[in-house]
């Protein structure tokens, strides 16, 4: 490109254009320039080319020679090449005609294969044909094989590859073993439906076989599902399109059930039947044909789709007014009807024995979610008019005798609950439940507190009222436990055993401070002994009562004659006297023993109040009900009188070991002090003290006295103790571990 010249250059480029290269020269007016300037361009490349060959001489001619050359080998290949050609026609004409022929005769065999093919279907369907013919005229003993024959028929008249349509031999009998088809169908779906409501295995089991044979179980079995469904759809579209009075339609829930129960059974009839059948090809059941296993087989299909339908249908929303009103009201009657359903389908699975499951707690909580509904409903007006009964009779200002509606109201609702469903009685406890505490908490707030002091002979319009609150709520607590006493209401006795001690503590509000303090009155009197007299030791014939003990038998009397009678006896009544009374013979004994100094005439006055603290003790506790308490006061008689040596030898077990110790003390000399005098405290004060503390730490109190004293009498040289002080040394701790053994004993046995 280098030696071209300039004007000719662009004439070498790959995109130069003849016409647009004229044209431009004609737009510039310049042809005959451009004429001339090609004109000398051409004589230059002339004589270029000129050059050039001479430059190259002897390499072109050696070119030349090459290419002579090459000619001479293409002729060769040329040749060559039409021999080959000549060979291959030649060859051709040779092969063409055994290929022809080999073509012709396999077109020849597969056409006599396929004829010898369809003829042996021909001859298959006519010996299949002749089998049905025959099981057919042997009625329903060869059902199964007909059904057999008549799949095999089926697939051999549509087979893709060989089909026998249009053969008149197949064609003129397929109206025949279409009506064939059709009559075993029929027969096998009339003995299914009538072996599942027969419960007739031998029948089911023929159908199944039938159905399975003809290659249908499966549309067959949903059909009988979906036509129990329909039955039971009916029976639910009844009930929420009834306007009849309360039997009809009572009666109508009832064939309801009825129709659950039987559908069940005979879908679990059915179930069992193709557990039990197998496929004679892979010895699987037709269970496991159907694909259902892994769903729980077709009972738990069919139960999910009532479930499905009967929370559609059964919501209260979806049922007339009087329908819906009725449902809500007697609630515990529905609910109870369904659980009886549930038991009878439960009593049948167990007796059949079946090896399925039957229908669980998951399976019950599907239907009753229908019911969720009508029961959220019926416990919310229950819980509603429970606190509009107790609200309407703490109202007033005046205190009811009983709450008589409430009792009968909550009573009759647990019961008629309870004769339904467990679970039912359980959400009706819990609710009165709720209702009781708040009768509870009203209730204490009514109380109206005491005086510190209470009046035996005139009671406080403050008292009364109190009373009044007392006895209503042990007339409610009576009443509901009477109610609910019997071994069958263990459970709502123990859903609504907080809430009645709850009321059972606001009770105790109103008897607790009231029995806390006549016990503090009765204790102030007897602690007034320490100032009578009892240190003398002439004896007379007659003993007088003592006068605090007068006194006490007064406070006694008018405790019971004015008080008592005006509570409702029971058992919170008597848990009080009974602690007033254990109380009242615990605090005699103790400062019985506490008297210093005690003659002869003293321990006479003494055992005589204590005759006459029995009789007033009575009054409000039979005597012999106080255990302990009771046996202490009887054995701290015959103690009084007994010999030292009698008491170191054989000590008395029936009084608490502090009484022992306090008795014996009050037969030493002044030396030997009491644990009250010797600390500082006064008689009162150190009965409180051992109100806190135990018989272990009473003795060390005592013992601290026997040590100082003996300390005194070694200080003053002298060379004897008192005789008591050997004997409490002696008694003291043996008799504390032998009192803690007894009352562990006691407690065990409690």
């Amino acid at each position: 490109m280098d030696l071209l010249p300039a004007e000719v250059k662009s004439f070498a480029d790959r995109d130069f254009n003849s016409s647009s290269y004229t044209s431009n020269a004609i737009k510039s007016g310049s042809v005959k320039e451009t004429l001339q300037t090609l004109s000398s361009s051409l004589g230059a490349l002339d004589k270029e080319l000129s050059s050039q060959v001479s430059l190259h001489h002897e390499e072109l001619l050696h070119q030349v020679s090459n290419v002579r050359e090459l000619e001479d080998m293409l002729q060769v290949i040329q040749i060559g090449i039409d021999s080959l050609q000549q060979s291959i026609a030649r060859i051709a004409k040779e092969v063409k005609e055994p290929t022809q022929l080999i073509a012709a005769k396999t077109r020849q065999l597969i056409r006599m294969q396929r004829t010898c093919e369809l003829l042996r279907k021909i001859n298959r369907f006519s010996s299949l044909l002749r089998k049905l013919k025959g099981h057919m005229q042997a009625g329903n003993r060869e059902l199964s094989k007909a059904a057999q024959c008549l799949y095999e028929l089926e697939f051999l008249r549509r087979e893709s590859t060989l089909p026998l349509q249009g053969i008149d031999a197949v064609d003129s009998e397929v109206r025949w073993i279409m009506k064939a088809n059709e009559d075993v169908s029929n027969n096998a779906s009339r003995m299914l439906m009538q072996g599942m409501e027969t419960q007739n295995q031998m029948e089911v089991t023929l159908a199944v076989q039938v159905f399975f044979n003809l290659g249908q179980l499966k549309p067959r079995v949903e059909g009988s599902l979906e036509m129990l469904l329909d039955r039971i759809q009916k029976s639910l579209q009844g009930i929420a399109a009834s306007n009849e009075d309360r039997s009809n339609l009572w009666m109508r829930v009832e064939r309801l059930t009825e129709t659950l129960h039987t559908s069940c059974v005979q879908v679990w009839h059915l179930q069992r039947v193709l557990i039990k059948t197998k496929n004679p090809l892979n010895h699987n059941s037709l269970m496991d044909e159907l694909s259902l296993e892994k769903e729980g087989g077709i009972s738990q299909v069919f139960w999910r789709d009532v479930c499905s339908r009967f929370a559609s249908k059964f919501q209260p929303n979806s049922m007339p007014q009087n329908v819906e009103s009725t449902f809500i009201n007697e609630f515990p009657k529905l609910n109870r009807m369904v659980q009886e359903f549930f038991k009878r389908l439960q009593n049948h699975h167990e007796l059949k024995q079946m090896k399925s499951r039957g229908l669980g707690s998951e399976e019950q909580t599907l239907l009753k979610n229908g019911l969720r509904g009508y029961k959220n409903v019926y416990l919310r007006r229950y819980g509603t008019k429970l606190g509009e009964l107790l609200g309407r009779s703490l109202a007033g200002k005046e205190i009811p005798e009983d709450l008589q509606n409430v009792t009968s109201f909550i009573i009759d609702h647990v019961e008629v609950a309870q004769a339904s469903t467990e679970d039912l009685a359980e959400s009706v406890a819990k609710l009165t439940s709720e209702s009781i505490s708040q009768l509870a908490a009203k209730c204490a707030s009514l109380i109206t507190p005491d005086p510190p002091n209470i009046s035996l002979d005139n009671v406080s319009p403050a008292l009364l009222r109190n009373i009044r609150i007392y006895n209503l709520l042990w007339n409610f607590y009576w009443t509901i436990n009477t109610a609910f006493s019997s071994p069958s209401t263990t459970q709502i006795r123990q859903t609504m055993s907080h809430s009645m001690s709850e009321v059972e503590k606001a009770a105790n509000l109103i008897v607790g401070p009231l029995f806390g303090k006549f016990t503090r009155q009765l204790e102030q009197t007897l602690i007034s002994m320490h100032r009578e007299d009892f240190s003398g030791d002439k004896l007379t014939t007659q003993v007088d009562t003592s006068a605090y003990l007068k006194t006490l038998q007064g406070q006694v009397y008018s405790f019971y004659s004015n008080i008592i009678p005006k509570f409702l006896n029971g058992q919170w009544l008597q848990n009080q006297t009974h602690s007033l009374t254990s109380r009242l013979l615990r605090f005699f004994v103790r400062h019985a023993t506490l008297i210093r100094p005690l003659g002869e005439a003293g321990k006479l006055k003494l055992a005589a109040d204590m005759a006459q603290l029995e009789l007033s003790v009575a009054m409000l506790q039979p005597i012999n009900t106080l255990g302990q308490q009771y046996r202490s006061l009887r054995a701290l008689r015959p103690f009084l009188f007994r010999e030292l040596s009698s008491i170191a030898e054989n000590p008395e077990k029936e009084l608490p070991p502090s009484a022992v110790f306090h008795h014996l003390l009050s037969r030493a000399p002044v030396d030997l002090v009491s644990p009250h005098t010797f600390h500082k405290m006064n008689v009162l004060q150190y009965s409180d003290w051992m109100d806190h503390h135990t018989e272990q730490q009473i003795w060390e109190k005592v013992r601290d006295c026997a040590v100082h004293y003996a300390g005194q009498v070694n200080a003053k040289g002298q060379r004897e103790y008192t005789p008591v002080y050997p004997v409490l040394m002696s008694l003291g701790q043996p008799l504390v571990d032998a009192w803690n053994e007894k009352m562990n004993q006691q407690s065990n046995k409690v």
